[in-house]
């Protein structure tokens, strides 16, 4: 039996018959590659961004990788926590949060091109406070 500590004051217990049905189930497969690799370094979301891809990292990788780079602006929209104008050695990018583990940094051509963007998401998000329905793909 293994006792693990999530939480400093919430204990877990492992049983064996759990521990041999982790062993048998193997890793978990998904078709999205962060969630295969985990943890990303600067290195990395810098070359991303600077490829124009929209990256998608965990909140625990945003924290970290955060540290490197400067914030611009700040909206809170309301509806999806706050959306982030950031300064990167890659350029000017937009932060948002699809969900509560995951954030969207998406790499923007410049200030003016960050500012329309803002303006645009937050005009989607003023029409969701009133109900019209509307989704938001942080991907695409």
């Amino acid at each position: 039996m293994v006792s693990v500590s999530l939480l400093q004051s919430a204990p877990i217990t492992i049983t064996p018959l759990f521990t041999r049905w982790l062993d048998q189930t193997g890793p978990v497969e998904t078709s999205d590659s962060f969630w295969q690799h985990g943890h990303m370094e600067i290195d990395e979301f810098v070359e991303r961004l600077r490829q124009g891809e929209i990256v998608r990292v965990s909140t625990s990788d945003w924290e970290n990788l955060s540290t490197a780079v400067e914030v611009i602006e700040s909206h809170d929209t309301q509806m999806r926590g706050v959306l982030l104008v950031i300064k990167t050695t890659a350029g000017i990018a937009a932060v948002e949060e699809p969900d509560a583990l995951t954030r969207a940094i998406r790499p923007l051509s410049d200030r003016s091109a960050a500012s329309r963007f803002v303006a645009a998401r937050m005009a989607v998000y003023e029409r969701m406070w009133d109900g019209c329905g509307c989704k938001v793909d942080y991907f695409a």
